[in-house]
């Protein structure tokens, strides 16, 4: 072989190698920004910063678009700051994808019941739960579906399992007192938020949701002598809209200690 030729290869061989070179660079600095922003997703959800959050895990999903965990990430995050319209759109273009995962059909539960699609949310939590996503959660969010279509049973089911997973948890107790109410069992409502346990009734939504309970059942009802009687021009479902109690942590945000997420 001449020594042209030679050094013909040598050269070859060395823009080879420094191509080699900068494509290993470069797939390592695209790690380290993905991972880059992933730390600052998860530091601004858990901070409560679910704008920021959302913000990073779209561009994550930009990066990794079959990213399952970064696309429940996105979906959380912006049904946390009211975008439930959004994740609803996101999922559908996943839902083929995702048929049979039961953190995807919960998650796209829940961001249906964000924009009140009652029905369709019912479905994919009781799929969720039965491919294996039964957490106290996706019990919540189906007892919150059977309440707006006026369920009542149902969604008293859905509640007690979800206690059953997570004994005395404020969030559940919560949301099955409001049940009781829109139910018309005003005074099991207050019974259920007063005979909580300790822990519970310190939560502060189910310390205001009891003072509005109690304020609704004095506007309902007046006291003379020593009997109950009703008064039947204010209804208990149209005081509780007056007075905004509301569920907990499910369709807005969910506090970080409770989230289990």
């Amino acid at each position: 072989m001449t020594v042209p030729a030679l050094k013909k290869i040598l050269a070859a061989c060395l823009v080879l190698a420094l191509a080699g070179g900068c494509a290993s660079r470069a797939k390592d600095e695209s790690k380290a920004l993905f991972a880059s922003l992933n730390q600052a997703a998860v530091s601004s959800e858990l901070s409560g910063d679910h704008i920021s959050a959302a913000n990073h895990y779209q561009n994550l999903l930009n990066r990794q678009p079959d990213n399952k965990e970064i696309l429940l990430g996105l979906a959380r995050n912006l049904r946390y700051t009211g975008g439930g319209r959004a994740v609803v759109e996101i999922m559908k273009s996943y839902a083929v994808q995702y048929n049979d995962d039961p953190a995807f059909l919960i998650e796209f539960g829940k961001a249906k019941l964000a924009v009140s699609e009652a029905q369709g949310a019912i479905q994919y939590l009781k799929k969720g739960i039965e491919k294996g996503g039964d957490d106290w959660q996706a019990y919540s969010a189906l007892g919150i579906g059977y309440d707006l279509l006026q369920s009542y049973a149902e969604a008293w089911e859905a509640y007690e399992k979800a206690l059953a997973l997570s004994s005395n948890n404020p969030a559940v107790i919560n949301n099955m007192a409001i049940s009781a109410a829109l139910n018309g069992k005003l005074p099991l409502a207050i019974s259920v938020l007063e005979e909580a346990p300790l822990e519970a009734r310190r939560h502060p939504q189910i310390r205001l949701n009891r003072l509005l309970l109690l304020r609704v059942f004095t506007m309902c009802f007046a006291r003379p002598g020593s009997h109950l009687t009703r008064r039947p021009a204010i209804s208990w479902s149209r005081v509780l809209i007056m007075t905004s109690a509301r569920y907990e942590y499910i369709l807005i945000r969910q506090q970080r200690n409770h989230r289990g997420q």
